[in-house]
């Protein structure tokens, strides 16, 4: 029942996966275990990670893999040209992951 809640956000990612952008207001790469937990896990019910931010739990979207790379980076390389367009990574730091240990974690970082 809880992967309900979840899904209508996944739905949205996946339809608009070429509009979407992943951004943050400050550099602090601690924070983004967070931020991948949510978008590559299916996960359920786990805690924000600042208490005092907010009182509700989230939930994983478990976006495919190919959404992940256009909301982190690749859509944000069509906008803007300037930006070197190789080594970027192939796959998320959770699907990397995958391929080498059972299970996902968000120990990774992402580039």
């Amino acid at each position: 029942m809880a992967r309900e809640r979840s899904r209508p956000t996944h739905d949205f990612f996946v339809k608009l996966q070429d509009r979407i952008l992943f951004g943050k207001d400050a550099y602090q790469p601690e924070e983004y275990p967070y931020y991948w937990r949510v978008f590559e896990t299916n996960d359920d019910y786990f805690d924000y990670y600042r208490g005092y931010h907010a009182f509700w739990k989230l939930y994983g979207i478990g976006l495919p893999d190919e959404v992940l790379k256009k909301v982190y980076y690749k859509n944000a390389l069509k906008i803007t040209p300037r930006l070197p367009q190789a080594g970027w990574p192939q796959c998320s730091p959770i699907c990397k992951e995958s391929v080498s240990s059972p299970g996902p974690s968000a120990q990774s970082p992402m580039i």
